[in-house]
């Protein structure tokens, strides 16, 4: 019987849809379920705005970065002077080359661990928005799926309806029937049209979601796979509690900003200590323009080309600015602990209330599934004795009424369970277990600790 209905109701939506969209839709597939999540993540606009984010801390992480490798700057300077001959902390020369490499910094190697920490967190963010663009995605084309279903469903709901009603005003007529019973039946019919109208309503502004999260033009038609809803009806995979803490990114953004803020304050420390730079210095002199032979006794051992190696150490002894880096940075590093805390803290809880509304969801899919069973051997019994000439039209329309309204709260509660599942998914980082290709983006846009 379910196999037989779910037939009907296929072929039903298929010739439902094709009057209004024929042309467009001729000559088009079904979107199935990974195409629009496919599309959605192609041409969503937070997508590129995270991707670009995550560009930019690579970039700068490398900016950062290079004052510990090899930096050789050329140039030429020249100056009136009275005096010893010094112009931006050097001699004045014809042609002038320096190199300069950091060697041992500790509050710079802080920093520049921490700048990979946090260019981390860009990368965590971009699959954070990736899967948020996915969820959307998802949920709408269910409910999308859930509406084309249960509007076909309301529309043989009304023609029943419309059945009963004609039976209940002739009945009334020859007396066999009450008033009221005419209008019950009217009032029946009047709240399938209700919903009818607004499941339609409904129908157009998901498809004008959809169309805008897969970046279709607002006139593009297209049709979708309502039977991908029933894929979410088989029983899930119950995943344990602490998986939301090991996967969550918002925690796991929180965890590498308290790294990220433990290599800056240990960096901080180490502002104790003294920093070494690799130096080098060549210059090309004038004896015109330095006026060597005012200062120089002998000016015969005058050089023009003047080479400099060496390595510049600088030892602090008195510098208030470390002791305050270093109290600023534990006292950031003590505030991202405590944050990191109060956010698993939170998750906990909110992970373990989710998991409980989905255990609640998906007994009432059970219970719903139930419902119908018994609704449809009461079709079937009803069609059984309006076979042998033994049953009321009335009674047949009623069943059918009442089989229908079983089928809708049957997917209403798949799409419920599906949402609620969907969203525990993005919470506790497990959506490629659905959705697979997620998986490869993910390890596409991930960086080494």
């Amino acid at each position: 019987m379910r196999i037989t209905r779910s037939i009907v109701v296929s072929a039903g939506l298929l010739f439902s849809c094709f009057p209004i969209h024929a042309q467009d839709e001729n000559s088009s597939q079904p979107l199935t379920l990974q195409q629009t999540i496919a599309l959605a993540l192609q041409n969503s606009g937070d997508v590129a705005l995270a991707r670009a984010r995550y560009a930019v801390s690579q970039n700068q992480l490398s900016a950062d970065h290079a004052v510990f490798q090899p930096n050789l700057y050329a140039g030429s300077n020249a100056a009136y002077t009275q005096g010893f001959p010094f112009i931006a902390k050097q001699t004045p020369s014809v042609f002038n080359m320096n190199y300069v490499q950091t060697l041992f910094n500790l509050p710079l190697r802080g920093q520049d661990k921490a700048a990979k920490e946090r260019a981390e967190q860009t990368r965590i963010e971009l699959q954070r928005v990736r899967d948020d663009v996915t969820v959307r995605a998802a949920t709408t084309y269910l409910e999308l799926a859930d509406v084309q279903e249960s509007l076909e469903l309301a529309q043989s709901e009304e023609s029943s309806a419309d059945s009963i009603l004609r039976v209940v005003r002739e009945r009334s007529s020859a007396g066999y029937e009450l008033p009221i019973e005419v209008t019950r039946a009217r009032l029946t019919l009047a709240q399938i049209k209700e919903r009818l109208t607004k499941l339609r309503d409904r129908d157009d502004i998901l498809r004008a979601q959809l169309r805008t999260l897969i970046g279709y033009a607002s006139d593009k038609q297209f049709k979708i796979r309502s039977e991908e809803l029933r894929s979410f009806e088989k029983p899930q995979p119950t995943y344990p509690l602490d998986a939301a803490l090991n996967f969550n990114p918002v925690i796991e953004q929180a965890e590498r900003e308290r790294d990220a803020r433990a290599f800056i304050a240990q960096g901080e420390k180490g502002g104790y200590w003294p920093t070494v730079d690799t130096v080098g210095k060549y210059d090309v002199l004038s004896e015109e323009i330095n006026h060597w032979k005012e200062f120089i006794a002998n000016p015969k051992f005058f050089r023009e080309n003047n080479v400099t190696v060496g390595i510049s150490s600088r030892i602090p002894i008195l510098n208030p600015t470390t002791s305050a880096n270093v109290a600023l940075a534990k006292s950031q590093l003590q505030e991202a602990e405590l944050s990191l805390a109060n956010q698993q803290q939170n998750l906990a809880l909110d992970v373990k209330q989710r998991f409980q509304r989905l255990r609640e969801l998906r007994a009432a899919w059970d219970v719903r599934e139930l419902e119908l069973k018994i609704a449809d051997d009461l079709l079937a019994a009803s069609q059984a004795r309006e076979a042998q000439g033994r049953g009321m039209a009335k009674e047949l329309a009623r069943a059918r009424l009442e089989d229908n309204e079983k089928q809708e709260a049957v997917l209403d509660a798949t799409f419920e369970t599906a949402r609620e599942e969907l969203m525990l998914l993005e919470m506790i980082g497990k959506l490629s277990d659905v959705f697979p290709s997620l998986t490869g983006a993910q390890q596409s846009g991930s960086v080494g600790r």
